[in-house]
């Protein structure tokens, strides 16, 4: 897993994918390896493949407060809503202190038009600011928000 993470920061999601499919040979039923190959689809902006890791994901651990996150960004991405606010509200009932909940949830807001939301969850996320990959985006969407109040 740790190649993977490692090619997934230098963008190298081809190699990181090849590492994580090895790891499920050696250990199927691994959740962090289906959780992990769901976010490298997800970096490849792959919603399809994201949604049946991040399943897979839920089938062996259906506590993985990540995997509904990265899910319910895909149900949005793919025009399901209604799945969407579902598993991202599960998301943070689940782990409350994750930056990338929050954001994900802000983005969803702010495409379906709700402004004081999404202002809220970017908020949130900016302030609980532990994953440097999130608080970057956070902080330029609550920027373009708060702009388009003015």
């Amino acid at each position: 897993i740790w190649y993977s993470y490692l090619d997934c920061y230098q963008e190298n999601f081809d190699q990181a994918q090849r590492y994580l499919e090895k790891a499920l040979q050696l250990e199927p039923n691994n959740p962090d390896v289906w959780y992990h190959l769901a976010l490298t689809c997800l970096l490849q902006q792959n919603c399809s493949l994201t949604l049946r890791n991040a399943e897979q994901t839920l089938i062996i651990n259906s506590f993985n407060s990540c995997a509904y996150a990265i899910r319910g960004f895909c149900y949005h991405k793919l025009g399901d809503p209604d799945k969407a606010l579902a598993d991202l509200n599960h998301a943070i009932e689940l782990e409350p202190e994750h930056t990338a909940h929050w954001y994900y949830r802000g983005i969803y807001y702010r495409d379906r038009g709700n402004r004081e939301q999404a202002i809220n969850d970017l908020r949130e996320a900016i302030r609980l600011e532990q994953d440097f990959l999130y608080l970057p985006k956070a902080q330029q969407a609550l920027a373009e928000l708060e702009t388009e109040q003015a």
